[in-house]
């Protein structure tokens, strides 16, 4: 039977952590299974619910500072780098914070779907729960580590870039290539020290 398997990422910005999670979904795939990445936060903030979700600050713009075209842009040349063009890359709704009917209008997981997650910490782990209650099965991976044994963050590579350190080691050379081609180093920072600006 036609299965789909999906990576669901905010990629703010896309590390190796993300780019592992998407490798690991072709390795495992049966040649007939749909394969997607979904993009979290596509939406304007200010249209957001965030009663329902067990981390509201995930979706601050502080959090978010690269759009939904920039993550796609990136995803997209990666994808294709890696010989996988045929990978949908979709806005995805978050279940705890948008109607399921609102969700699957972009990305229908409704049968035989599987996410992989990466179980660096226990929010990530939370999650099964919410997806098994919408009949989405769940594969745990072990987390992308960083030089001092640390599951890769993004909220710790937002930082360094804020602070101009060096973070080659946490991305993909075609990410980081296309990271400073696309000047987004200097977007994210600007953007997070600004967070009230439009972008």
């Amino acid at each position: 039977m036609k299965t789909k398997k999906f990576v669901a990422l905010k990629g703010q910005p896309i590390h190796k952590g993300h780019c592992y999670l998407i490798e690991r979904m072709i390795n495992i795939a049966n040649p007939d299974d749909l394969l997607m990445i979904g993009i979290v936060n596509p939406y304007p903030f200010e249209k957001m619910d965030l009663s329902r979700n067990r981390k509201p600050e995930n979706f601050s713009i502080k959090n978010n500072p690269l759009t939904y075209f920039e993550r796609y842009l990136l995803l997209n040349k990666f994808i294709n780098y890696i010989g996988k063009p045929e990978i949908l890359i979709l806005p995805y709704f978050v279940a705890t914070v948008f109607d399921l009917k609102q969700m699957y209008n972009y990305f229908d997981i409704k049968k035989n779907t599987t996410e992989l997650i990466s179980n660096k910490d226990e929010f990530e782990i939370g999650k099964e729960k919410e997806l098994n209650n919408i009949g989405v099965r769940t594969l745990f991976l072990d987390p992308v580590l960083n030089n001092e044994n640390f599951p890769i963050s993004a909220k710790e590579i937002r930082n360094k870039i804020i602070n101009n350190e060096d973070v080659k080691e946490y991305f993909n050379d075609e990410i980081f290539k296309w990271m400073n081609r696309l000047d987004l180093f200097r977007k994210i920072r600007e953007r997070c020290l600004s967070p009230e600006n439009t972008f």
